[in-house]
């Protein structure tokens, strides 16, 4: 997904601009959700009107467009093109199929577009100052919101016109939807009538109504309060989900109804994502954020369980950043600013990873860019990039010596 996140705010996911989630303004008579009682008396929540589809992009070569990547990693054809806007939103796929969830706030428009030529469809309706999240999932599409009439409520929309509730609870906040290798992951504030500690995770395919997904809970041992962080790897029965405290980035592992508590990585200046590899990798920051800047001077690192962190010096502390598994290794992708105390001008970095999450290459400066989001699936990687309104298209691979 395609965020603007700060880096006090977790990656939007699938992949975005995140997270890693989008708080979307659109405006609010496009949504009016509704109630009405059936004749049994019961009151529920009719779906809310579905935004018109964008228009199909016509992507075409992106002419004088310089891109580097780091070494172990090529562009395979030329980099694609197309308008979307100044505003545009896009949320990619977690793995690589050749269409994007675009948001246009301008033109009131939410669905799925097919970047070979495909024909557009709509998806969902949008909540303002509400996070929503975009994930493929089978052959379609969904998404996940909180209707602002029924707060506490998850509700997920799926791009055949379908729509349930899949979550309850007082203070319900969701932080993270992936779905990888057939299976959705759901990240949550713990799901209780009453506001309780922990997190919740549900499992299941997402592509079926009523398919019925398998819920765990996570409720933290320590004094430090933790909130849901970010999803970092789901498969097929397996979940593994982080939170997130004053104390650092916290894994656990969620199998059916039973949850496992993992390792506590440091993050004493805040988090940026986390993936599971060969061992739990949490991206941090690594120096004391001070404005837009750090002190004594802007860091990333990433920790890692039983091994030293890696330090990175960078010029201003990232905005967003995304790892994404890929063969004998990760893919990383930042957002940050040219240096200290300047947003206007935003360059992309990438570095590959090794299995155990150290510095394989890179980083690599790619481009210039105000967005991006990446998607990944055995040594193959998308990545998308919003560059003076458009969206550009990399297709590549990436082959980590493990």
């Amino acid at each position: 997904m395609v965020t603007g996140s700060s880096p006090s705010f977790p990656p939007c996911r699938p992949c975005g601009f995140g997270p890693l989630a989008i708080w979307l303004l659109i405006l609010l008579e496009l949504l009016g959700c509704k109630r009405k009682q059936t004749a049994t008396g019961e009151i529920t929540l009719e779906l809310p009107p579905r935004a018109e589809a964008p228009a199909p992009l016509a992507m075409g070569p992106e002419a004088g467009l310089r891109v580097g990547l780091p070494q172990g990693c090529f562009l395979y054809g030329r980099p694609l093109g197309a308008p979307v806007g100044e505003d545009a939103l896009f949320f990619a796929p977690d793995e690589p199929r050749d269409e994007l969830a675009l948001v246009q706030p301008s033109t009131t428009r939410v669905g799925v577009v097919s970047l070979t030529g495909g024909v557009s469809r709509a998806l969902g309706s949008l909540l303002p100052g509400h996070p929503a999240f975009f994930a493929a999932a089978g052959a379609g599409w969904l998404q996940l919101w909180v209707p602002p009439e029924r707060p506490g409520e998850g509700w997920l929309l799926r791009d055949d016109g379908s729509g349930e509730r899949v979550l309850q609870g007082e203070g319900l906040e969701i932080t993270d939807l992936r779905c990888r290798s057939g299976y959705c992951a759901v990240l949550s504030t713990r799901a209780m009538r009453v506001a309780a500690a922990g997190a919740t995770v549900l499992l299941g395919t997402g592509a079926v109504q009523g398919e019925g997904w398998k819920r765990a809970d996570y409720l933290p041992e320590g004094a430090e309060p933790e909130r849901p962080f970010v999803v970092a790897s789901v498969s097929k029965g397996k979940v593994v989900a982080t939170t997130v405290s004053a104390a650092g980035v916290r894994f656990f592992e969620a199998q059916g109804e039973k949850v496992t508590p993992g390792v506590l990585l440091p993050a004493p200046y805040g988090a940026l994502d986390a993936i599971l590899l060969r061992r739990p990798v949490a991206a941090v920051h690594g120096a004391q954020l001070v404005g837009d800047c750090a002190r004594p001077r802007p860091l990333l690192s990433l920790r890692r369980e039983g091994l030293p962190a890696v330090e990175i010096p960078v010029d201003a502390p990232p905005l967003a950043l995304f790892m994404r598994p890929i063969s004998r290794g990760a893919l990383a992708v930042w957002l940050m600013p040219t240096h200290c105390g300047d947003r206007q001008r935003r360059v992309v970095y990438a570095a590959l990873l090794d299995e155990d999450g150290g510095l394989e290459s890179g980083p690599m400066a790619v481009t210039e860019a105000t967005g991006v989001a990446l998607a990944t699936q055995g040594s193959r990687f998308d990545l998308w990039l919003r560059r003076q309104g458009r969206v550009v298209w990399l297709k590549g691979r990436c082959q980590g010596k493990g």
